[in-house]
């Protein structure tokens, strides 16, 4: 990993536009030398909502962002193109998931969720690119639990750079 400050690209699956403007005005209100920036993909990519993983994520791959997203490909298919996740490996892009758990609550509570794990959040920028980390609603509302996420393979699908298989 880069020694860059690290750079949070937010998809509309995770948060709004305006929820992702009002964390980055908290973050620079809590930290004004904050190592950080946060950013919503419409904000980074003029192509609207809706537009499929595969053309915006190979551009923030090459500008080192880290994605946050809700899009944890549980569905999809050729019509809605590829897996988030998929794409966000295939590129490098190391990326968090909320679960469907952290998408039940409110902006204003993603955004304290959020703030709850930002410490350890800054800490994937240290991952590899291509990990995958998972965001999930701790028992308190307005916090949240952040963990690395093992790489699931499909069958007849290889194994990502660096995957160690055990029998």
């Amino acid at each position: 990993m880069t020694n860059e400050q690290p750079k949070y690209l937010f998809d509309e699956c995770a948060l709004s536009a305006c929820a992702v403007a009002t964390l980055a005005q908290l973050l620079e209100f809590a930290s004004p030398d904050s190592s950080a920036t946060v950013q919503h993909k419409l904000k980074f990519h003029d192509h609207g909502e809706g537009i499929w993983d595969e053309v915006w994520i190979p551009e923030a791959a090459k500008e080192g962002w880290i994605v946050i997203s809700a899009d944890r490909g549980k569905k999809g298919g050729r019509k809605k193109g590829e897996k988030l996740p998929r794409v966000c490996r295939d590129f490098q892009v190391t990326h968090v998931l909320m679960s469907g758990g952290m998408m039940k609550r409110k902006q204003f509570d993603k955004i304290l969720s959020i703030l709850s794990v930002w410490y350890p959040l800054l800490d994937t920028a240290k991952e590899p690119g291509g990990t995958q980390f998972m965001m999930e609603p701790a028992a308190l509302l307005g916090r949240a639990i952040l963990r690395r996420k093992e790489p699931t393979i499909d069958p007849g699908e290889p194994p990502p750079p660096g995957y160690l298989f055990q029998k």
